[in-house]
């Protein structure tokens, strides 16, 4: 199957004594779930910058379904069509002064007709069941309904990838699983969704492959599972395995299962 994504040999600068990413080689395919792990600095957010045509490859090819991406007008407006960015900061995306019009402001700059705008819009704010937030001042929500007006930014631009920044970052637990819930319910209807986060527990519940980060290369791809058990690529990105991923290895080793309702703390969990 064709690659809706894909960089080759993609190398990026800020600055002419360090290269932030270098030689990524990478591809995704429709309907994966996938996490970009790494430590601070290893070259996620420019990666993401990347992929949604923000920034522009130094060397390397970045192409959709195929076909090379230039800088031209057409190509990235063709690009960010279809991949969306949701950034870590939902103030730092919320633009317009109601969610109704902050919705529509995607559409509309696509010269979409004004019937389809008010169908996109309702739809998005239908899938994450937003609609009594339609009149709301954006200003006056709370942050988990600003990141899910973020989403429905996008989700009214019907993207087929959509890249998020740290989506759990700032959200409280109740805010958390009704994000879960919108990332899987999307993924469940073919939309690929790639994030990047710290939250190694929140990206082990939810996604099937992991691309770890390290140094501004590609240390690590593969299935999840696989990638997070080798403690050598955890030691060397600076990562730790996720709760449940230890607690399965060590029901593995032996470990009595009644044993783990007394562990509280990850801390404990690594003592037994």
């Amino acid at each position: 199957m064709e690659p809706i994504l894909q960089l080759q040999h993609v190398s990026f600068a800020y600055d002419s004594h360090h290269h932030t990413l270098n030689d990524v080689n990478i591809s995704f395919a429709k309907g994966e779930m996938v996490a970009v792990l790494g430590n601070n600095g290893a070259g996620k957010t420019t990666f993401f910058l990347l992929c949604n045509g923000v920034l522009t490859p130094h060397t390397g090819t970045l192409s959709l379904h195929g076909k090379p991406i230039s800088r031209s007008k057409a190509d990235l407006m063709t690009l960010r069509k279809c991949v969306s960015i949701v950034f870590q900061d939902p103030d730092t995306q919320l633009i317009a002064p109601t969610v109704d019009a902050e919705v529509s402001f995607g559409p509309m700059n696509l010269g979409l007709p004004s019937t389809e705008v008010v169908q996109r819009v309702d739809s998005a704010l239908s899938t994450l069941h937003l609609q009594h937030l339609k009149s709301r001042s954006t200003h006056a929500l709370s942050g988990g309904e600003k990141k899910q007006v973020t989403i429905a930014d996008i989700l009214a631009m019907e993207p087929e990838v959509i890249l998020l920044d740290e989506p759990t970052a700032s959200l409280d637990p109740k805010n958390a699983q009704i994000l879960e819930d919108i990332l899987l319910a999307l993924n469940a209807s073919g939309v690929t969704v790639i994030l990047s986060t710290h939250d190694i527990d929140f990206a082990y519940g939810i996604c099937q492959r992991a691309v770890v980060f390290s140094q501004g290369k590609i240390l690590a791809d593969g299935d999840i599972e696989t990638v997070l058990s080798n403690k050598e690529t955890i030691a060397k990105a600076g990562l730790r395995q996720p709760i449940l991923l230890q607690i399965q290895q060590q029901i593995a080793n032996g470990l009595d299962p009644q044993k783990l309702t007394h562990l509280r703390h990850t801390k404990e969990l690594n003592t037994l």
